[in-house]
């Protein structure tokens, strides 16, 4: 099978982008625990996706595949996601019984984050009628190659919400691994929290030497 081909998103194309994201995420743990309801969602994750991640198409670190069956919307080192903006949505959005854990979620990703300039990848989604067909390694791998043309490493926080995490934690840390193994060449490592009610997983590229 032909991988997917990967290019950088024109500005221009940011709604397109946040298209993809809506529908990757629809079913996600996360996403869907902040946002139960469908009017919630569709109304909050086109904010948030922008609040996280459209610094990244004034700084050409947008990418897409194919027909934008997937995007990556990464942040170059010294560039930062809308902080201000995504308080806002968190505020206006997330239900005032979820709103201190949600908050403390977000800190807690924040404290993740290597003080050395690195690049940082907020959102990465494929919709789900084309996954499986390789657009997600294929955009990691792209991404990957330009943090080594910047000997500048990579990081990506995910966050799994599902009851049993605490049980299948050795099975999620070998997926995690292998994906990243096989994007980095190896070149990876993964940390993890069992705070909050679930698990970080932290992958952080090193820059081949």
């Amino acid at each position: 099978m032909k991988s997917p081909t990967v290019r950088v998103m024109a500005a221009a194309e940011e709604d397109l982008a946040i298209e993809t994201v809506m529908l990757a995420f629809a079913a996600d743990p996360m996403a869907r625990w902040t946002w139960p309801h469908a009017h919630q969602y569709l109304a909050a994750m086109p904010r948030m996706t922008r609040a996280f991640g459209s610094r990244a198409f004034s700084n050409g670190s947008a990418f897409c595949t194919d027909d934008y069956a997937g995007t990556a919307l990464w942040l170059s080192p010294g560039v930062h996601s809308d902080e201000e903006g995504l308080g806002a949505v968190l505020e206006s959005t997330v239900a005032p019984t979820l709103a201190p854990e949600t908050t403390a979620i977000f800190e807690q990703m924040a404290t993740y984050h290597p003080t050395e300039p690195h690049w940082y990848l907020p959102l990465i989604g494929v919709d789900p009628a084309h996954q499986g067909k390789g657009h997600g390694d294929a955009l990691m791998a792209y991404a990957l190659a330009r943090c080594d043309h910047d000997h500048a490493p990579a990081r990506a926080t995910f966050r799994s919400t599902d009851a049993t995490a605490s049980n299948r934690s050795a099975r999620s840390r070998s997926v995690r691994r292998r994906r990243w193994s096989r994007c980095c060449g190896g070149r990876v490592e993964l940390q993890f929290d069992r705070e909050l009610g679930g698990i970080f997983f932290t992958g952080f590229s090193k820059t081949r030497s």
